[in-house]
């Protein structure tokens, strides 16, 4: 199989004992923010402002039931064959449709001018995989494929904000900064989730990562709510 449990993994408690607490912090803080943004949506009546608080939602949803997906992989690999590689392959599902949603709001309402390029590829990339999952001839194909695509959506993602920070003045721009430095404080601590980061670097806590990202969703979330 194409993927199975990292042998970077193996014995380490990865979502269990004290990490255990840190990372159900972190899915309830992705939850309680999505709830947020979907409150905060509901009350404007600009329709950019309520797909950008919606679109923050869906990202966020989508986020946590990739985490969620992840340890289900972890907890659930050693019941069958290929239960890491059927959680995993959910859990990058999961991401890769917030990520999707995200960049189709942004696409639309905020750089218009990029004709959803971005989207676009995303968009077909994520087909052609869902597709080529299910042939056995091009499965291992698919799933490098589905690897790959979650951080080069999230990358275009972070490609849009700096336009958005380059193009604008005031409030938006202020906003756009703090969201692009709340996004690459999330991307390091999933980064540091990895089996190639704990395979590298077995020191440091696992319960790090968790940390990390909260604090990136806590940037995030302020800098819609705080700044005005």
């Amino acid at each position: 199989m194409f993927l199975q449990l990292p042998e970077a993994y193996v014995g380490l408690g990865l979502y269990q004992g004290i990490n255990l607490p840190f990372w159900i912090g972190f899915l309830v803080l992705l939850v309680i923010s999505a709830i947020l943004f979907f409150k905060e949506g509901s009350k404007m009546e600009m329709k950019s402002q309520k797909m950008m608080n919606y679109g923050y939602g869906v990202f966020l949803v989508f986020f946590a039931l990739l985490r969620v997906f992840f340890m289900c992989g972890i907890y659930f690999a050693d019941l069958c064959l290929d239960c890491y590689d059927f959680y995993t392959n959910l859990g990058y599902i999961s991401g890769i449709i917030g990520v999707i949603f995200l960049l189709y709001v942004l696409e639309t309402y905020m750089v218009p001018k990029t004709k959803k390029i971005f989207l676009i590829i995303s968009v077909v990339a994520f087909a052609f995989c869902i597709i080529v999952l299910f042939t056995p001839a091009g499965r291992e194909l698919a799933l490098e494929v589905i690897y790959y695509l979650m951080p080069v959506s999230v990358g275009f993602i972070v490609i849009l904000y700096f336009y958005i920070y380059a193009k604008t003045t005031g409030v938006v721009r202020k906003k756009a900064k703090w969201i692009l430095i709340g996004l690459v404080i999330i991307i390091i601590g999933h980064m540091m989730d990895t089996q190639f980061f704990i395979g590298a670097f077995p020191e440091i806590p696992l319960f790090l990562s968790p940390i990390i990202m909260s604090i990136g969703v806590l940037v995030f979330l302020i800098s819609q709510f705080k700044i005005k």
